[in-house]
């Protein structure tokens, strides 16, 4: 669910706009947290970055790094286990 804050912006002459302070505190961003940003049709979504499981999508801190793909102790147990047959 979204929520509204009422605050109109614009973008400034580079192409950047300012999150209202009320939104950070909200997702009680800090600063040196990262945003995923994507978009659907003219919606555009923010939301803080948190790594995740490229074949499940779990989130943790137990993910390994493989040929620039994020996999998760589970879904590397699963993708073992099946190609040893």
């Amino acid at each position: 669910m979204s929520k509204t804050t009422g605050v109109i912006r614009g973008f400034d002459k580079l192409g950047r706009f300012v999150i209202p302070s009320e939104m950070v505190k909200t997702l009680e961003l800090d600063k040196d947290d990262k945003l995923e940003i994507s978009c659907d049709g003219t919606t555009i979504y923010l939301r803080k970055y948190q790594p995740y499981c490229n074949f499940c999508g779990d989130v943790g801190d137990g993910l390994t790094e493989v040929m620039h793909k994020r996999i998760c102790t589970n879904c590397m147990n699963e993708i073992i286990r099946t190609t040893a047959n």
